[in-house]
């Protein structure tokens, strides 16, 4: 048990010489808490993203099926819905398809989920442009 923990306390110290003398000039406790807040601000931001991204995703999806339930006639309201959620998951496979060849094309993934911006920008907009419409006072009942 002593010889473990000797030669563990080796090598994680000739670890340590090595970076140190590969690296000269670097305070590694600081390097460490450099790499470690990176890393959680990153995520951090990825995640408050990623969360506002989804649950307007979620909010958008649920107001456009409504829309197309209120606005549409009643005897086409199945398949004026069936179309809508078509239509949408076919755009959405076709992104996920489409987002990998952009990275490829760029050698990086760093601006290929600018695809993605025209959608909730197209989706507002139509919404505001419905709100125009004269047959617009049907959604919620005429409540705005």
């Amino acid at each position: 048990m002593g010889t473990r923990l000797r030669l563990g306390w080796m090598v994680s110290r000739s670890y340590w010489s090595l970076l140190r003398n590969c690296l000269p000039h670097v305070y590694f406790r600081h390097i460490y808490i450099y790499h470690w807040a990176l890393f959680y601000w990153a995520f951090l931001a990825f995640f408050t993203i990623a969360l506002i991204w989804g649950l307007t995703a979620v909010a958008d999806s649920a107001q456009f099926s409504v829309a197309a339930t209120e606005l549409s006639d009643k005897s086409m309201v199945g398949s004026e819905l069936a179309l809508q959620m078509g239509v949408g998951f076919a755009i959405t496979i076709f992104v996920i398809w489409l987002l990998p060849v952009i990275a490829e094309y760029q050698d990086s993934w760093r601006w290929s989920f600018l695809i993605l911006v025209p959608g909730p920008f197209l989706g507002a907009l139509s919404m505001l442009l419905l709100r125009r419409e004269a047959r617009s006072h049907l959604l919620a009942d005429g409540r705005r």
